[in-house]
């Protein structure tokens, strides 16, 4: 019943982690190429700044990849759609609108007011 409930979302996600890997394992490979445009001070500082933005678009891939996993870990044990808090059901509009969510409303709100 699970797998049929939410079969159409794990779809979305075992194609968002292709894709996820696939963007990242390119940005690894430029990274590992190199940038060389040359000796002059303007070519090292638009490098450097090539190397920056990459790091920088590699970790929120990384970050949104470990989200994605999570939610198929948890579709795989059965926990989807639980509050990892408070163990309530979280409400099915929650989900379509933030399917990596782990929280309820009311956990996710308590969360926030303590940040």
């Amino acid at each position: 019943m699970m797998t049929r409930k939410y079969g159409t979302l794990r779809k979305k996600l075992e194609d968002e982690r292709v894709r996820l890997t696939g963007e990242i394992e390119q940005l690894y490979a430029v990274r590992e190429e190199g940038l060389d445009h040359g000796n002059e001070m303007a070519d090292e500082a638009t490098e450097a700044f090539e190397l920056t933005m990459n790091l920088s678009l590699t970790e929120n891939l990384a970050d949104t990849l470990r989200l994605v996993e999570d939610v198929l870990q948890r579709l795989e044990d059965g926990s989807y759609g639980t509050c990892q808090d408070c163990g309530r059901a979280i409400e099915e509009g929650r989900l379509r609108v933030l399917p990596y969510t782990s929280l309820c409303v009311q956990c996710a709100q308590r969360h926030e007011r303590r940040s």
